[in-house]
């Protein structure tokens, strides 16, 4: 089932000219009041049309815990400078991280960083491969 997001997402890529401008209730986003949050989406939407069929919307090319190089090139989307061979060094790393240690229905509002060796830590050694040790 989509969501609302991607909803209002393909109808505007498909039709460009929809006014996307419906009157709806201000919300506070981090402090700010967005008076016409649908018109701020269907803005982003038009604006950053590629952005999200090629990256947030995309169908992923691999399987939960894995990375292929397609997943690394395809953040170039989104303008991130990683090379192929900076993407094969991730790759490499990331086929040895301890993916096992973090649950797929981990979130990162669960990881205390008070409790050692617990979760936090966890997605700390995913997050930081080659790091050993945390400050």
């Amino acid at each position: 089932m989509e969501c609302l997001a991607q909803r209002i997402v393909h109808t505007v890529l498909r039709k460009p000219r929809v006014k996307v401008g419906a009157e709806m209730t201000a919300i506070q986003v981090a402090g700010h009041s967005v008076e016409s949050p649908l018109a701020v989406v269907g803005e982003y939407a038009k604006d950053h049309a590629r952005t999200l069929r090629e990256y947030d919307f995309a169908t992923a090319d691999c399987p939960p815990n894995e990375v292929y190089m397609q997943e690394v090139k395809r953040t170039r989307v989104i303008a991130s400078r990683i090379s192929n061979e900076q993407g094969d060094a991730m790759i490499r790393m990331l086929a040895d991280a301890s993916w096992s240690g973090v649950p797929e229905s981990a979130h990162l509002d669960q990881a205390d960083p008070a409790e050692r060796g617990k979760l936090y830590d966890q997605m700390l050694r995913l997050y930081m491969p080659c790091s050993t040790s945390r400050v």
